[in-house]
């Protein structure tokens, strides 16, 4: 005869745990497991007579909370459920040349991104045979080394980000839009802070897809609904700066939704005037080429106008007291992110410019960006 199963007083809370962590992972679901190393391989589907069509393999975002795909900088697509809607199905059309693929895909508690350069040469896609920055101009003759594999933390709202260059390189960015990589390169002279700066160059053609010339990075900082941020930078226009087409645009930092619905803040240059946009002019001064100007933009990222708000100091002065914008796309409740770009993003029309860019930080304070 069987006799009563007997747990020892030593073993009996293990197991008692055991059992409640069990318990516990099945309560909350497979969304809480840590993220698996978010994989991207290009898929040539089909090769028509005109431009060839590629797929996606993506490995590792099942439990994303929602996947974007990124062709030469430009969202092409956003999913928020699995399967995802871009895979080997050949949905990716790309014409001849070099493309630089991005799949961001944003987890409970991180976002990861991978990265793909390919050519089409012939109506056929080729991988980079170069390190996975060569379009960028860094490490071209190394063999191409696959993306990390580890999780990137969101930036906690308590903690300042870089995008400084003081790396070295352009690292610290999330994606890079250029069309060679002589157009975004570090420098040392001139510079604002620190050892290194940045330099960007766009020439009449440097087209990327049907938007006009561009040499842009771009980051994904994730600021949540509700949440107030500072961001820090420096630009210097070189003095040949072109400033006689006052009717036409020059970008070099704006803040897009993710959705790609709007630009929810722009610095611009028209003609000879620096201007701060959003639905509108809200502030402007005249350009002065030839020296290092300091740029302080306060937001609070909402999508209601009388909750959202912009401030900004220039120059060490307090130029723009808030002022109620909706600084999001979306609706209260089920907003839009946002995410920066920084560069140069001209009309046709306008020759061949140079600008610099030095010193980007974003933080929770003004004292904390003003001491990075």
């Amino acid at each position: 005869m069987v006799g009563p199963m007997r747990v020892s007083t030593v073993k009996a809370p293990l197991l008692f745990a055991f059992l409640v962590a069990a318990a516990a992972l099945l309560l909350i679901g497979p969304g809480a497991a840590k993220a698996s190393p978010l994989d991207v391989e290009v898929i040539q589907s089909t090769a028509t007579e005109h431009d060839p069509k590629v797929g996606l393999h993506i490995e590792g975002a099942r439990r994303a909370r929602e996947v974007a795909l990124y062709v030469d900088g430009d969202l092409r697509r956003r999913d928020r459920s699995w399967p995802w809607g871009f895979g080997r199905d050949g949905r990716i059309q790309l014409k001849a040349g070099r493309h630089e693929i991005a799949v961001a895909a944003r987890f409970r508690e991180t976002r990861q991104i991978r990265r793909e350069t390919v050519f089409v040469r012939n109506r056929r896609v080729e991988r980079s045979r170069r390190n996975k920055q060569a379009s960028i101009g860094i490490s071209a003759n190394k063999p191409l080394k696959k993306a990390p594999r580890t999780p990137v933390p969101l930036p906690p709202a308590t903690d300042l980000w870089h995008g400084d260059f003081e790396t070295g390189d352009i690292s610290q960015w999330d994606m890079v839009q250029q069309v060679a990589s002589d157009r975004i390169t570090i420098a040392q002279d001139p510079k604002r802070q620190g050892n290194y700066a940045a330099r960007f160059e766009v020439r009449p053609g440097d087209n990327i897809g049907d938007t006009a010339p561009r040499a842009e990075l771009a980051s994904f900082l994730d600021e949540e609904e509700g949440e107030e941020r500072y961001y820090r930078w420096f630009t210097y226009f070189d003095p040949n700066f072109p400033t006689e087409y006052e009717d036409e645009f020059v970008t070099f930092t704006q803040w897009r939704a993710e959705d790609e619905s709007d630009a929810y803040t722009s610095f611009m240059v028209w003609g000879d005037e620096i201007e701060l946009r959003r639905d509108g002019t809200r502030w402007s001064t005249p350009l002065t080429k030839g020296v290092w100007h300091e740029f302080i933009y306060h937001v609070k990222w909402s999508p209601d106008p009388d909750v959202g708000f912009i401030e900004l100091w220039y120059d060490g002065e307090h130029v723009l007291a808030p002022l109620n914008v909706d600084t999001m796309a979306g609706s209260p409740g089920d907003a839009v992110q946002n995410y920066v770009k920084q560069g140069l993003y001209k009309a046709d029309e306008i020759p061949t410019g140079v600008v610099y860019h030095d010193g980007f930080v974003a933080g929770p304070t003004l004292e904390a960006v003003q001491g990075a």
